[in-house]
């Protein structure tokens, strides 16, 4: 499982009038080949991938998110009107991007919402696998979870939790 903020050309500015900064974009550069870039690179070092986004999409974290999941649909096929959780091949590849907005399916300790996350990832775990040595042979993982959230790392180790628990 890697983990890592959203794959595009985004920043806040530090302030100390909100514990929140405004998200702003580079509006300079390609969102959807800054995010080609960052697939393709990592589809190529880890296989198939499956990228899974915990922002909140109601909050300040909504935008960042639909252009995270529109940049991920323009990557393979920018002509096709891709439904986020679809799977797309890049670079020959299966992707998918799974968006799950953690506080919305288990804010206020509703955990049971979890069981939503997993069923949508446990074919993509089961399928991966891990990297184990058997009888001196390594049996390789076929891919890897890609999660991203804004700041908080309470929503990945959730995630982690649930891989491990489940």
């Amino acid at each position: 499982m890697l983990r890592g903020s959203v794959p595009l050309q985004w920043y806040q500015r530090p302030t100390i009038k909100s514990w929140r900064p405004q998200i702003e974009f580079n509006t300079k550069c390609n969102q959807e080949e800054t995010a080609r870039r960052h697939v393709g690179s990592m589809v190529s070092s880890y296989g198939q991938s499956v990228l899974v986004d915990l922002l909140s999409t109601g909050s300040f974290e909504g935008r960042l998110s639909n252009i995270y999941c529109n940049a991920i649909a323009a990557t393979d096929h920018p002509e096709e009107n891709h439904v986020a959780g679809s799977i797309r091949s890049v670079l020959g590849v299966s992707c998918r991007y799974v968006g799950f907005d953690v506080n919305k399916f288990c804010g206020r300790k509703k955990y049971d919402g979890l069981s939503r996350l997993y069923s949508a990832i446990s074919p993509d775990l089961i399928y991966n696998g891990f990297s184990i040595l058997r009888n001196n042979v390594w049996d390789r993982q076929k891919g890897v979870l890609r999660v991203n959230c804004l700041d908080s790392l309470d929503r990945y180790i959730v995630l982690f939790l649930v891989t491990l628990i489940l």
